[in-house]
């Protein structure tokens, strides 16, 4: 299942709008309060059944619809919502037979320690398997530990796991060393916490960094519900939609680009829809991978037409993203700009003093090596030279 279009109208803040969707990532971007949330939940309302309070029809407006296209379906996924709080719908009773081609992870980040116990949990014994139709939240730890030491364990046996369990475990395997090409599985212990080993050192799982635990459970996370949605596939083909609200949440820039990578690397046949504030997640995307929303002068959500080529933003500097992509007005502090405003203002009224007190104040607080100190050092030049005349 691939996604290639949806079209919302009087959806929470969204008016109308239409979005294309590639085949494999795509990253909406803007600033908040442009509708990045409503449109992963808009899709996601369809696929899934019950109640959802976050969707609700605009104010003033008689009802709200969605209509969502999906690849080799000639007639799109429609629904409407009549009231502000949209109730439990009927027609929907039954969860859709493709609720099981999309995961959608919430932004919910929190990787605490918990303590293992080996005995099975109910999600990993239940056959039913209705969970697929609910959204995810990244940081249940102790059932995607759970998995993971169980499967670490039946390894060592002969027999215990088939073809399709051996290569997604390896897999589960090499995520470690994707994002750390330093770092190994090397065990589970007696008391059933994971070791890892780092340039011949040993260390227990839950002591890795709070930014590097959060990318691996994410990505475990993935590979555990695809494999208990579809116990006979390697998770490698998996064809459906991923879909996560604030991809960047709590990582570190250099985590965030590395983490979009590998996630493509892990799941080469899906189709990932993010949501993200990071201008170092854009920078390393190509043009066609980014979807950005900015409001007009009547309000109204609108995609911004950027025309990028093949290399997407990858010259451009954060400045630029935040201010032309995140809808920054600007992307220094308030202080440097009144100052640099002074600075101009002095210029313009060639006001010697002014000039000057504003070019020691703006020298400390520039990078040392931005080039804007040699740009100011030339204005101001005939002033320190007509301060040293008289």
């Amino acid at each position: 299942m691939k996604i290639e279009k949806v079209v919302i109208n009087n959806i929470c803040g969204i008016k109308h709008i239409k979005i294309q969707f590639n085949k494999r990532l795509n990253l909406i971007c803007g600033a908040n309060g442009v509708g990045k949330t409503t449109i992963l939940k808009s899709i996601a309302y369809e696929l899934f059944n019950g109640k959802n309070d976050f969707l609700k029809k605009c104010y003033g407006s008689e009802e709200g619809n969605v209509s969502i296209w999906v690849e080799g379906i000639e007639k799109p996924f429609k629904y409407t919502i009549k009231h502000f709080i949209n109730e439990l719908d009927e027609s929907k009773s039954e969860i859709t037979k493709d609720s099981r081609n999309l995961l959608y992870f919430l932004p919910l980040r929190t990787v605490e320690y918990n303590k293992i116990n080996i005995s099975p949990s109910e999600s990993t014994t239940c056959d039913n398997r209705i969970y697929y139709a609910r959204p995810l939240a990244f940081g249940n730890v102790e059932e995607i530990k759970d998995w993971f030491i169980k499967k670490f364990l039946f390894s060592k046996i002969d027999s215990a796991l088939n073809e399709f369990e051996k290569n997604n475990f390896q897999l589960s395997k090499d995520i470690f060393k994707l994002l750390d090409n330093n770092l190994n599985i090397k065990t589970v212990n007696t008391d059933f916490e994971i070791i890892l080993e780092n340039n011949n050192t040993e260390i227990y799982f839950d002591m890795l960094s709070g930014g590097y635990k959060s990318c691996i459970i994410t990505l475990l996370n993935m590979i555990k519900e695809i494999e208990y949605r579809y116990p006979y596939i390697n998770v490698v083909d998996f064809n459906g939609v991923i879909m996560i609200d604030e991809i960047d949440m709590h990582l570190h820039p250099q985590w965030q680009t590395k983490f979009i990578k590998v996630l493509a690397n892990v799941f080469p046949q899906a189709q990932i829809i993010a949501t993200t504030h990071s201008p170092s997640v854009l920078q390393n995307a190509k043009g066609n991978e980014i979807i950005p929303l900015y409001k007009d002068e009547n309000g109204n959500i609108c995609v911004k037409q950027l025309n990028l080529s093949e290399y997407g933003l990858q010259g451009w500097t954060f400045e630029e993203i935040l201010q032309d992509i995140m809808g920054m007005s600007s992307a220094t502090s308030d202080l440097y700009s009144e100052i640099m405003n002074n600075f101009d203002k002095a210029i313009n009224d060639e006001n010697q003093e002014e000039i000057l007190k504003n070019y020691v104040i703006l020298k400390k607080i520039l990078h040392p090596q931005n080039p804007m100190r040699q740009l100011l050092e030339i204005q101001v030049s005939e002033w320190k030279d007509y301060n040293d005349k008289n």
